[in-house]
């Protein structure tokens, strides 16, 4: 997966400061605010009171600037401490002088913007996408009304995002580019930077790695410019996947690696655990079976130290792929287990029917047939209860190819006869051909040629029909199986 751009430092994501205040007290503000959210705990009303002359309304501004930015890019723990430090002062968490902006208008809407920010992300971790979105439109709107271009860009990149999220690119693709266009006009490199890896990131999800390479590079050239390490691993991770994808593997390595040794000088863990992810991925292209391990191996330890679930199910997924190709199957089928697991907890009942099958299949390549049918059995369960008739048809057939290595041909027969019934009621002339297919291979280890050959003739006309040569090479093959001379031309 490729990873979201972000910024750096909390200077960085507040530059465009609004208002009339001069550089020397802007920095100031950005020092004190650095201070806070790295004082110990308890010690931040000190730190507060011991600059008294910094204690003003800009200052609550700031943070909550800041903290709209933040959210923008993901980092939710700098923006709930910066939300429960604005709110103190304002007075909303039983703080102190409210009496220095209880006049000022557009701080409250401010708070009331950043507050609606901050919703949206709950609302969308909680998988209320529609509810994120509606909260981020209302913050969009707010920050328009005050003037704060600033606000505006982080809620126009996080409706990017949420839409991406979704899975909506072309929508995402509109958001992202009024978020550059916004960044552009109020000279907002750091913003530009990231609305263009947001681009790049959309492209790359609708399998255009042409323009995704082309954004990503750009967003690359402005992280390098305004010395944004994170921001340039960043661009060098999207790139690195997006040449892998094209099957440049040379060039996928070398931006790859980059990003590995920027996240490991920055301590960045989530993209140490991503670029060494995406190095064993080009290994497993490679098939550099043992090198990809190694590379997951070390992405695992990583992704669970951050606590990364979901990260952590992918890589042992992908670990469960490369045993698997080296017929390692005790530790494919250990890792497959480790990775149903997960699945389970995540409640993501698609991977857990997949992941039934492939451990299903992992025992039978093993010889554990009746261990196979186990968790074939219950992926055929699956598939009903999700209602998915092609799922049920897939599982039907593997069902059926394992009795018949068993010997046991009537439950095979059966098996792919409700499979080819289940194909043509929903219209899958491939998954039709391949019962076909299927059936005339039963028939023909039970010497049962003329059957044979009736199964494989249809399976013949129906690769011919889809222009589908490998399948009608395979057709021909079987008729010659089953004693029906044929010509191969």
């Amino acid at each position: 997966m490729l990873r979201q751009p972000s910024g750096t430092s909390l200077q960085d994501e507040h530059h465009t400061q609004r208002g009339s205040m001069d550089e020397e007290r802007q920095n100031a503000y950005y020092q004190l605010i650095y201070a806070l959210l790295n004082s110990p705990s308890g010690q931040e009303l000190e730190i507060l009171l011991a600059q008294p002359d910094l204690f003003d309304a800009d200052l609550v501004q700031t943070m909550l600037q800041v903290a709209a930015n933040m959210i923008g890019q993901g980092d939710l723990n700098t923006s709930n401490q910066l939300m429960n430090f604005a709110g103190q002062m304002l007075g909303v968490y039983g703080g102190i002088p409210l009496q220095l902006i209880s006049g000022n208008s557009s701080i409250w809407k401010q708070l009331e913007a950043d507050q609606l920010m901050q919703q949206g992300v709950e609302k969308l971790q909680c998988g209320q996408s529609q509810a994120a979105l509606h909260s981020w439109q209302q913050a969009l709107t707010i920050f328009q009304e005050i003037g704060d271009r600033q606000g505006e860009g982080s809620a126009l990149g996080a409706l990017g995002n949420a839409y991406h999220s979704l899975e909506d690119y072309v929508k995402a693709i509109e958001y992202n580019k009024q978020h550059l266009v916004s960044a552009q006009e109020i000279q907002d490199r750091q913003g530009e930077g990231v609305a263009l890896g947001n681009l790049g990131f959309a492209y790359y999800s609708l399998g255009d790695y042409d323009q995704a390479m082309k954004y990503q590079q750009q967003s690359l050239t402005i992280a390098r410019e305004v010395k944004n390490r994170y921001g340039e691993g960043t661009a060098l991770l999207n790139l690195g996947l997006a040449y892998s994808s094209v099957g440049n593997y040379d060039k996928a390595t070398e931006h790859l690696l980059l990003s590995l040794e920027i996240a490991q000088e920055t301590t960045d863990r989530y993209g140490e655990g991503q670029s060494l992810g995406a190095l064993g991925s080009v290994d497993y292209a490679l098939k550099n079976y043992e090198e990809a391990i190694e590379f997951y191996r070390q992405c695992l330890i990583v992704k669970q130290e951050v606590q990364d679930r979901k990260g952590e199910a992918v890589v042992l997924k992908d670990l469960g792929r490369a045993y698997h190709a080296l017929k390692d199957y005790d530790k494919a089928v250990e890792s497959y287990q480790e990775y149903l697991a997960i699945v389970r907890e995540l409640q993501d009942s698609q991977e857990e029917w997949a992941t039934l099958g492939t451990l299903g299949l992992a025992y039978r390549e093993q010889g554990y047939h009746t261990k196979a049918l186990e968790y074939f059995e219950q992926g055929l369960m699956m598939a009903w209860e999700l209602q998915d008739r092609q799922k049920v048809a897939m599982v039907l057939g593997v069902l059926a190819v394992t009795y018949r290595i068993l010997g046991k041909c009537e439950l095979a027969i059966d098996y792919h006869q409700q499979r080819l019934a289940i194909t043509r009621q929903i219209q899958d002339r491939q998954g039709e051909g391949t019962a076909l297919q299927d059936l005339g291979v039963v028939y023909t280890y039970l010497g049962d040629n003329k059957k044979a050959i009736e199964h494989h003739h249809q399976h013949l006309v129906i690769a011919q029909e889809l222009h589908d040569c490998k399948e009608e090479w395979n057709a021909l093959l079987n008729l010659g199986n089953a004693g029906l001379p044929y010509l191969v031309c």
